[in-house]
Parts: C-alpha cells; sequence; structure tokens
C-alpha cells in the first residue's frame, strides 16, 4: 500500500492495482479500453458505478498509478469530514483527477457545491474527469440536480458483480503475480467458505501471501486451516 503525495493527508491506495491486473472479464473489456486510452492521451470523461467490491476503486487508483504526478485521486468515503477547499487545491490543473465513491458526498451541500464548480471548470478547461459510485447518476436522487445532471452526461459504465468462476479465476491469477501456487483443490475449498466479493479474496490472499513467504511453506489446505481465515468449515 502506499500514500499519494499530491494531498495535504495521507491517502492510502493499493500498490497492486493496474489495468493489467484487472481481471478483464468481457462484460468490463469496453471499460479497461477506455481508460486505458483515457492513460495513454489523458483525455476523457467516465462515471464507472456497481456494488461494492467490483473493482471501481481498483481501476480509477490503476489510472492514478499509471499517470503519477498527472493524475489525482481521492476516496471521497474517506474525506468528507474534511472541509473541500483544505482538498481540492490543485484539482484545477492535474491532467487527470479521479474521485472514488461519489455517493459518499450524498449528505454533504458543501462537497456538492464544491464538485459541481470543479467539474464546470474543468470541463471547461478540457481536463479529463474519473467519478466512480455504487450507483448509476440517475439514481444519485439526492445530489444536487445541476451536479446529477453532469455527471449523467459523462460515458457511463456499469461493472457487474463477478460471478463464481471469475472470482476464482481472479484469485488464481492474483496469486500467480506473486508466485503462489494455488491448485484447483485449494482455490475450490477457499471459494466454499469465505464470502465471495474480490474484496475478501485479496484481504485473505494478503494474509495467506504472508504466511505462507514467513513459514517457507506451499499453498495448502493445512496451511489456510492453520492460520484460521475461513468463515465456515
Amino acid at each position: 500500500m502506499s500514500a499519494t503525495g499530491q494531498l495535504p493527508l495521507s491517502i492510502i491506495t493499493d500498490d497492486e492495482a493496474t489495468l493489467a491486473n484487472f481481471q478483464s472479464r468481457t462484460s468490463v473489456l469496453e471499460v479497461v479500453n477506455g481508460l486505458s486510452t483515457l492513460v495513454d492521451c489523458r483525455q476523457g470523461e467516465y462515471f464507472l458505478w456497481g456494488a461494492e467490491g467490483v473493482g471501481k476503486s481498483h481501476l480509477l487508483q490503476a489510472v492514478s498509478h499509471a499517470l503519477g504526478t498527472h493524475a489525482l485521486y481521492l476516496p471521497l468515503e474517506d474525506l468528507t469530514e474534511v472541509p473541500p477547499q483544505a482538498l481540492l487545491e490543485g484539482a484545477d490543473t492535474v491532467p487527470v483527477l479521479a474521485l472514488d465513491n461519489v455517493q459518499a458526498v450524498l449528505r454533504s451541500p458543501d462537497w456538492q457545491e464544491a464538485l459541481f464548480h470543479l467539474f464546470n471548470r474543468r470541463r471547461d478547461a478540457g481536463l479529463a474527469l474519473l467519478f466512480s459510485a455504487d450507483r448509476a447518476p440517475s439514481e444519485l436522487v439526492t445530489l444536487l440536480p445541476d451536479l446529477r445532471s453532469r455527471l449523467g452526461s459523462l460515458t457511463v459504465f456499469h461493472l457487474p458483480k463477478q460471478t463464481d468462476q471469475e472470482l476464482a479465476e481472479m484469485l488464481r491469477f492474483r496469486a500467480a503475480r506473486r508466485g503462489l501456487l494455488m491448485s484447483d483443490e485449494v482455490v475450490n475449498y477457499v471459494m466454499t467458505r469465505v464470502e465471495r466479493s474480490a474484496k475478501s479474496l485479496i484481504m485473505l490472499l494478503d494474509r495467506i501471501d504472508r504466511a505462507a513467504l514467513a513459514q517457507a511453506r506451499p499453498v495448502t489446505i493445512p496451511l489456510i486451516n492453520e492460520l484460521r481465515l475461513l468463515s465456515r468449515d
């Protein structure tokens, strides 16, 4: 994990979040291709929405990591207690702005007003915009109407929930990138005993990785059982 350097406070992000390691399901290829173009050209206006754990934060952080100081990533769910003026300095000029979990500002008129004016300034300047939320722009019903309208004018992508097979493939893929071999038996054992979400599986993999490295052991069912990581036997 790392902290972004453009902010007056520490924003923790996932160092492993890249477009390359996002699981390219057929249903999200258009999203990944669009964001790849945004990274290459530093141009575009996108709104990603979907349930928790489908990869919205991963994709926004991946864009931010790829662009370094040319992007600003803000996870709004962690920031709405801070006055927007304290955080948005510099957001007018950075080539790509990525605002995660816009639904977090639904109860903050100050943040909504600030984001509305920021949106207008960036669009007038031709700068890239990237937003995410847990619902479509039209469903952000308590949002400032003008801001909701602006968000709805972006290119909107829905990220559907992964199937169990897709989650299992993601687990194998993420494990392989860490140099961990997870047999089909181990993957199936895990998948029947843990919450079926990408977030839960990645957190579980982090702990398995640390234990396997510390003990210099392969990833096996006995190792996983010893760690007492699974919710049910």
